[in-house]
């Protein structure tokens, strides 16, 4: 029986690892994007003009990761994004869009760089590839799944299905699938 650690990941792991960076991006991707289809509903939902509502799809934010470990970096992104979808008041809303921001680019930069680290050099194009599937998805029926969800449930349950995607993913990066990945030096 060969005996399988951290820095030797089997095809199931990098599987679930890949799989979890495409479900990440899928999430966040689909947050970035989710306030336009549903920007009149929210609006009404606190009493604010649509005008005010659309200050939550120009907020801006930069997250810089240093020189911290790639995987600490993941977990980070993706635990602030589901934490994102319960905004009790607007003011919190703008600050979960600007958790949203951060989130975009780093996870973007970060989940594209680790997918082609967690397996072989010739197949790094297959994890990355996979990962951009998450972006299209996202972009494609991601949107259009979150306005059809807010006319089911309201704007919040499409939030709320964003988070709970971006908590799976969370959950699965937190499996010892995703390997310990400092910067390169």
């Amino acid at each position: 029986m060969t005996q399988v650690n951290n820095h030797t990941p089997t095809a199931f792991r990098t599987g679930i690892a890949v799989l979890s960076l495409t479900l990440g991006v899928f999430a966040t991707v689909t947050a970035e994007f989710l306030p336009v289809g549903i920007l009149p509903e929210v609006a009404a939902g606190f009493n604010n003009t649509e005008g005010q509502a659309g200050i939550m799809i120009t907020v801006p934010g930069i997250l810089a990761a240093g020189r911290a470990d790639r995987r600490s970096v993941l977990w980070f992104i993706s635990f602030l994004l589901g934490v994102a979808a319960w905004a009790p008041s607007f003011s919190i809303l703008l600050i979960s869009r600007a958790m949203v921001v951060l989130c975009l680019g780093a996870f973007w930069a970060t989940a594209l760089a680790v997918a082609g680290r967690l397996t072989t050099p010739e197949k790094a194009h297959n994890a990355t590839a996979t990962v951009f599937a998450g972006v299209t998805a996202a972009m494609i029926p991601g949107v259009q799944f979150g306005t059809f969800t807010a006319g089911l449930f309201s704007w919040r349950g499409s939030f709320i299905s964003t988070g709970l995607d971006s908590a799976a993913a969370f959950l699965m990066q937190l499996l010892p699938c995703l390997p310990c990945m400092p910067e390169r030096q």
